[in-house]
């Protein structure tokens, strides 16, 4: 919000500012109506109209009109609002252009979502979400963003991105699907995946959905990985899981086989198994596995659409059994309750007002 009302005091972009105004809660748009008619400018009346006619909600037009009257009544130059015409985030129906981006997880087991949505050409409303695995999404936030102030913060992620660390573009529809699902987890940012979802019928771009992510073409002799070398992947590497008993379960998983008679490896590896079978039968592990059928999906996209074919037709095919959720949830498992120090870690995640130009 400060970020508008610094551009509308500087006269800056007020079509662009119009388009972040749009995807604002409704709260967060009284607030800024008050804030621009106390700048007592004729930016501010300029900026009340543009947002007006796209404007729905009774009360934030009732805002409108009124401060637009206090303004006239101080003797700024400010015309009547006029119904009529688009809502700005609806201009995207006519947008030229529509982006989506997504990384991995990274060690903290958060990701970043990013969906550009064109306003008109060589201008856009950008999404850049945080969602963090078992969660969901922790921020959303809404940037107009130029064609230059795009590509930097899209270059940024790039120069953040690292062996272990992907940023890849992909299907605009699937970055909204992927929004969506980490706010329903959550249950935030309600107000503004409401205003997104008119949109998605003009996200035709690539898959839509995460079953077409099954059908994907692949070169005819791909070769098939096994689950062991796919979750042993840079990709996968990052990854981890992690529950609020870890540390005791961690301490009872290293004493099994620890009693007074000495236990054959066999057995004490049979033992470690069956602890970490017991365990993810357990919330809040057991809730965990829908989540990880989601996550082998997005994975299977990102190795597709980074040409591994073999990783990803092996994914795929591992994925056709049933099982394959709770498996591979009890090898994180097993990889969190193995796990004996502390890794440095990097900082993925990018302030994209940083990366925008005043």
């Amino acid at each position: 919000m400060d970020e508008i009302i610094a551009a509308i005091k500087d006269g800056r972009d007020i079509e662009k500012q119009a388009a972040a105004f749009a995807a604002l809660a409704k709260k967060e748009k009284l607030v800024i109506i008050e804030q621009i008619a106390g700048l007592r400018s004729e930016l501010s009346g300029q900026f009340l109209n543009a947002v007006y006619p796209g404007e729905e909600d009774k009360d934030v037009l009732k805002a409108i009109r009124r401060s637009v009257f206090r303004l006239r009544s101080a003797g700024m130059k400010v015309e009547e609002p006029r119904a009529g015409g688009e809502p700005v985030l609806r201009k995207a129906e006519d947008a030229r252009e529509y982006r989506g981006f997504m990384s991995n997880y990274d060690e903290e087991g958060t990701r970043v979502v990013v969906l550009a949505l064109g306003i008109k050409k060589n201008n856009f409303v950008l999404l850049n979400a945080i969602d963090k695995f078992a969660e969901g999404l922790l921020v959303l936030n809404t940037i107009p963003a130029d064609r230059h102030d795009l590509e930097g913060i899209i270059n940024e992620y790039h120069r953040s991105a690292s062996k272990q660390i992907a940023f890849i573009e992909i299907s605009p529809r699937y970055a909204s699907l992927l929004i969506e699902e980490a706010s329903i987890a959550s249950g935030r940012f309600v107000e503004e995946i409401k205003r997104i979802k008119p949109l998605n019928a003009r996200l035709t771009k690539g898959i839509q959905k995460a079953a077409d992510i099954y059908g994907l073409a692949v070169p005819e002799d791909t070769n098939i990985v096994s689950p062991e070398a796919i979750f042993t992947h840079d990709l996968f590497a990052p990854f981890k899981v992690t529950w609020a008993s870890l540390g005791d379960d961690r301490k009872e998983y290293a004493g099994s086989g620890g009693s007074t008679i000495v236990l054959p490896p066999y057995m004490v590896e049979e033992k470690k198994r069956e602890f970490v079978r017991t365990i993810v039968t357990r919330d809040p592990l057991a809730s965990y596995v829908p989540r990880i059928k989601r996550l082998m999906e997005d994975y299977a996209y990102l190795f597709h659409v980074m040409d591994n074919f073999p990783c990803y037709k092996g994914l795929i095919e591992y994925l056709g059994n049933d099982n394959s959720p709770q498996e591979a949830l009890s090898r994180f498992v097993t990889r969190s309750l193995e796990e004996t120090e502390e890794k440095p870690q990097d900082n993925f995640i990018v302030d994209p007002y940083g990366t925008v130009r005043p």
